[in-house]
Formats: structure tokens, sequence, C-alpha cells
């Protein structure tokens, strides 16, 4: 099972299953990791880039300048359209 290590806000070491993964998301000099099956983002003190550097690209993909999304947990992808 491919796994990613996190430092995260209480300057703990992480290591976090690639499948549990649901997408990071920019918050300035921080990024927010979604999480399974948790109510509460995990916050890293990296910036996006940087967090894009160690993903495999066959598993993650960078969606806009604010997420990247674990392509194992999506369903669909879309622009939303309303008349």
């Amino acid at each position: 099972m491919e796994r990613i290590a996190l430092l995260l806000e209480n300057n703990k070491i992480t290591v976090l299953p690639i499948k549990d993964i649901i997408y990071f998301e920019s918050d300035g000099n921080y990024t927010l990791v979604k999480i399974q099956g948790k109510d509460k983002k995990m916050v890293t003190a990296k910036i996006l880039k940087e967090i894009e550097e160690k993903l495999n690209p066959k598993c993650f993909f960078r969606i806009s300048k604010q997420y990247i999304i674990n392509l194992v947990n999506m369903i669909e992808y879309g622009k939303l359209y309303h008349e």
C-alpha cells in the first residue's frame, strides 16, 4: 500500500495511506488535507507546490491553483452549469 509522510500542525510526522487522502487544498503558506472518515481537515506547513512535487502523478491531479485531488477517490469531475 502506497503511503505519504506529512509534517502536520502538531509538528509530528504522520504517515497516511494514499487511498485515504481525498484532496489537498491550498491555504496561503499552508495546505489543508481532507482525509476519508475525518470531519476536520488536517493542516501541514507546506505550500501546495511542495506537496505536489512529492505526489505520484498517477494518483493525484492538480485541478486548479487551489486543489490537488486523489484520482483513486474521484467519481466524477465537471463544471457545474446553471441556467
